[in-house]
């Protein structure tokens, strides 16, 4: 015959957590928003530096037999393409 387990009781000085409120809930999808909207500004500003210094690099080479428009859409579609979505439904990329 097999025993229960044990039981171990567990104290705790640390209060209740209380429920949020409305506002509070509110707030902070306000605030998880805004560091979305955040977070894809500083991408694309990220992404323009990149364009601004490849086509810094194109200059400063001599590209007299090389069609610098056909580099530069390349570099252009490179640097601009879309960040893959993370579609695992858990809250961290992997990496």
């Amino acid at each position: 015959m097999r025993r229960p387990p044990p039981q171990i009781l567990i104290i705790s000085n640390e209060p209740p957590k209380r429920k949020k409120t409305m506002e509070e809930v509110r707030a902070g999808k306000v605030r998880h928003q805004q560091m979305r909207i955040d977070d894809k500004i500083a991408l694309a500003k990220a992404r323009l530096e990149s364009l601004t210094t490849a086509r810094h690099l194109l200059d400063e080479y001599d590209t007299e037999d090389v069609d610098l428009g056909e580099i530069e859409e390349e570099l252009k579609a490179d640097i601009l393409a879309p960040e893959e979505e993370d579609t695992g439904g858990g809250r961290f990329k992997q990496l």
